[in-house]
């Protein structure tokens, strides 16, 4: 068992990809578990469009900061409040049931039920407690998720409401989120903390005969040169927008290009294509912005 001291989101997202693919001097099927809690921040899934996820004023002020992850699955939201979990694991021994099952008996030892969906969601009186996502390597598994402990639900809100007019504009084979009504399990359960969930969850595994070495420090374990290199990739641009599946911008919500009207088609977050415009030579090897586009829209509007 790993608990990162760690606040940092980007650190954590690549302390979790070097347990995946090895970058560590653990044994080679070693079979991980990882918790963390991170700064205020934001995580979209592997084939998310950040624009179709994430309030748009939150990407320009970039307040909370955007980060992507390996695994797919939506967007989520972290702050102090969230407990994040990982199962690290070669895929012989991988079961989500079987994960899944241990954050909810812990829970249940605190007197804490909670249902499970088909999805592997976790809801206490049907508000969503717990979301999970996947990554799969050659014979690896990264099985992660979150616990709504404390976190600041008002902020978790505006920054993932992205208006529907908005999402009109997009034409995107990116991967959606599903959304739900979100909880917090300390308002029911005043006594709940992120120590005393980690707590409970290692007297579980003991109880059921694993042996249970506590890391604080992971940097410790961790190849420096290959942890320095998947770092800078997690804080990049070239990722964390630069990854976004290939689509359509239009900025009027997808009808047909009238007169004063333009489109532009972007891949790996920067504008290749544009459409309705003269502006194409000036657009063209840009990074997509929506509010550049609809300031260009306006100006041919009102010539």
């Amino acid at each position: 068992m790993i608990v990162s001291e760690s606040h940092n989101p980007a650190w954590n997202l690549s302390l979790e990809e070097c347990i995946l693919d090895r970058y560590t001097i653990l044994p080679q099927e070693a079979v991980v578990l990882l918790f963390y809690v991170n700064d205020r921040s934001i995580v979209i899934g592997k084939h998310q469009n950040p624009w179709l996820e994430v309030n748009w004023d939150c990407i320009q002020q970039r307040d909370p900061p955007l980060f992507r992850r390996i695994s797919g699955g939506g967007t989520v939201y972290h702050d102090r409040g969230n407990l994040n979990f990982s199962f690290i694991q070669p895929r012989s021994l991988f079961s989500k049931e079987e994960n899944l099952s241990l954050i909810q008996e812990s829970l249940r030892n605190l007197g804490i039920e909670v249902s499970r969906t088909e999805r592997g969601d976790l809801f206490y009186q049907n508000r969503k407690v717990s979301g999970n996502a996947l990554c799969f390597r050659k014979d690896r598994v990264l099985h992660h998720g979150t616990l709504l402990i404390e976190t600041d639900l008002q902020s978790l809100q505006h920054s993932l409401v992205v208006p529907s007019a908005f999402r009109g504009m997009f034409r995107s084979i990116a991967v959606p989120s599903v959304g739900s009504v979100t909880a917090n399990l300390k308002d029911s359960f005043p006594f709940l903390s992120t120590s005393l969930m980690i707590q409970t969850v290692i007297e579980v595994l003991s109880s059921q005969g694993a042996t249970i070495i506590r890391l604080e420090n992971p940097g410790i374990i961790l190849q420096v040169e290959q942890f320095q290199s998947i770092l800078y990739r997690h804080e990049a641009w070239e990722w964390v927008f630069g990854a976004t599946p290939t689509f359509w911008f239009n900025n009027n919500r997808g009808e047909p290009i009238n007169n004063g009207e333009m489109s532009c088609k972007v891949e790996q977050g920067q504008i290749v294509e544009v459409r309705g415009s003269n502006e194409e030579e000036r657009l063209l090897g840009q990074p997509f912005d929506p509010l550049v586009i609809s300031r260009v829209r306006e100006n041919l509007i009102h010539r």
